[in-house]
């Protein structure tokens, strides 16, 4: 059952996600909510790979662009994921003008990348590392393209996937990714953002 919920949210974020993003100006904003044990988790996507978490009183963004008035009427980050050194996940005037006191999680290639401001800020989570933030334990996972080759546009062990959980509800941010035999052994996956 799990299986199949996970497999329909993930087909469902994808559709919803492509509509948006190919026709933003007549589409309201799509959502998605899920009931867990302790609250619920909603899914905003603002466009491409960036999206808002609203999971209980927190609020993860993850990789924001765009500029801070695409996050007008969301609530501050609490945390902040960054995904990969690219332009359509890295933004770092957009990310200067939302961070404030929110925690900043990135690879290190991505903080390598960063004004030396923002740089001080982030926390480097590699890929297999696990820590915990606040009540959320976040895991990093490895994302990159298949075949592997060093000529790859997204290559193993530069950028993050991650797998957010709080108590035992589970989100997993896919990144760019192909898919890699780290996502396809991953269990007890109850929200996919691929």
């Amino acid at each position: 059952m799990k299986s199949s919920t996970l497999i329909f949210l993930v087909i469902v974020i994808i559709i919803l996600g492509g509509i948006y993003m190919f026709n933003k100006k007549n589409n309201p904003m799509i959502q998605t909510t899920q009931t867990t044990q302790n609250g619920s988790v909603k899914i905003i996507p603002i466009s491409h790979a960036t999206a808002v978490i609203n999971w209980g009183d927190k609020n993860i963004y993850i990789d924001p662009i765009g500029g801070a008035e695409v996050f007008a009427g969301q609530p501050s980050a609490d945390i902040i994921l960054l995904t990969e050194i690219h332009s359509d996940h890295l933004n770092a005037d957009t990310l200067a003008q939302i961070l404030g006191g929110a925690l900043l999680i990135t690879p290190q290639a991505v903080k390598d990348k960063l004004p030396t401001n923002l740089a001080g800020k982030a926390q480097v989570l590699n890929n297999g590392e696990t820590k915990t933030f606040d009540e959320f334990t976040i895991t990093a996972i490895p994302m990159y393209n298949l075949p592997e080759s060093k000529e790859a546009f997204h290559i193993k062990g530069r950028g993050n996937g991650y797998v957010v959980e709080k108590d035992g509800f589970r989100v997993y941010i896919a990144g760019d990714t192909a898919g890699i035999p780290e996502m396809r052994a991953l269990k007890n996956i109850d929200i996919a953002l691929v």
